[in-house]
């Protein structure tokens, strides 16, 4: 519900009171120990990624091993459409201060940028070596063959992966809310893009290289693992396992949060085992796109901005990924009638 207050005709109060909203006179909010499970496993996978990403890319480097021109183009991708998503989501205005957004954003940019890079750097050859065909329409793309079939049917994959997973985490809000015993959990939607169309393509372009960055790391993760146990089904199993254990444990509905969790997770290792690296990227963007920006059925109000631009952003990815998988045929042919 809604609070306010008004004094002498002004408003001079105004909060937003959620069913998980403390009373002020109440205990200060305390930590739960799941919660501090799941902040630490992150940490501890975020920095195992990222010390194995730089000693694996060293280790490349030093024997001259790995695509580095498909490392830089990613790097400089990564780079460039950062920039573009500050450009338009800042409020640019001729001061001293525009310097420092300036730099503030060319420092962010390059992180994403060096980590993209030190992922692929590290993990390249290994994977060329033992398991090819996972990069196959990954390396396609990455040297601009946007004509290729394969990368056609890996992005429509990945889109029609995202919208399901979408759809499926509405599903699961549902079965919190007939269970009943604790309010459902909250849809963590990016406000920012609602400040115009301006804003909302600007945030639409940030999301991509997290996207890009977060499908690295968990192809990476997952390739470790096929190392050390050496069973395709093993690795999955495990890397499935502490996902889902690791964003369960901070709900209130556990056994919910772990069944939906496991399908999600669980259908990505197959997804990556059967199609490889590509649908991965395309489904994490897709994903994010459609479950942060604010949806809307009413297209005649002031907020319908993001839905349009969300929206047709997918769509675009779904046309593209299925126009290309067609090799330049017809959609619909008397071939396959004749046969």
């Amino acid at each position: 519900r809604v609070e306010a207050a008004a004094y002498r005709g002004k408003p001079v109060y105004f909060q937003l009171i959620w069913p998980w909203t403390r009373a002020e006179r109440m205990r200060a909010y305390e930590v739960t120990t799941q919660t501090q499970v799941f902040r630490a496993v992150q940490l501890v996978l975020l920095l195992g990624v990222l010390v194995a990403a730089v000693l694996l890319a060293r280790r490349n480097m030093r024997l001259g091993r790995g695509d580095r021109q498909g490392a830089f183009r990613l790097a400089i991708f990564v780079l460039a459409v950062m920039m573009l998503a500050w450009m338009a989501t800042a409020h640019h205005v001729l001061a001293t201060y525009e310097f420092g957004m300036f730099v503030m954003s060319v420092s962010a940019s390059l992180y994403f940028a060096t980590l993209a890079w030190l992922l692929y750097t590290g993990l390249e050859p290994y994977v060329r070596r033992r398991w090819p065909s996972s990069i196959i329409s990954w390396s396609r793309l990455l040297t601009g063959q946007f004509r290729d079939p394969l990368v056609g049917q890996d992005v429509m994959i990945g889109v029609a992966l995202g919208v399901a997973f979408v759809l499926w985490g509405i599903l699961r809000r549902l079965v919190e809310g007939w269970l009943g015993t604790f309010p459902p959990s909250p849809v963590m939607t990016n406000l920012d893009v609602l400040l115009g169309a301006r804003d909302a393509v600007g945030n639409l372009l940030g999301y991509i290289p997290p996207s890009t960055g977060v499908a690295l790391a968990l192809f990476f993760l997952f390739f470790l693992l096929r190392l050390l146990l050496r069973r395709d089904w093993l690795a999955g199993a495990v890397l499935t396992a502490i996902f889902a254990a690791a964003i369960s444990l901070p709900g209130n509905y556990l056994l919910v949060d772990a069944v939906f969790s496991v399908v999600v997770f669980a259908s990505l290792i197959l997804i990556l085992l059967r199609f490889g690296l590509l649908p991965l990227v395309a489904y994490f963007i897709t994903y994010n796109v459609l479950l942060d920006f604010c949806l809307t059925t009413r297209l005649s109000t002031w907020y319908a901005t993001p839905t349009i631009v969300g929206v047709l952003f997918v769509l675009a990815l779904a046309i593209y990924g299925f126009k290309v998988s067609l090799a330049g045929r017809p959609i619909f042919s008397g071939a396959a009638l004749d046969e």
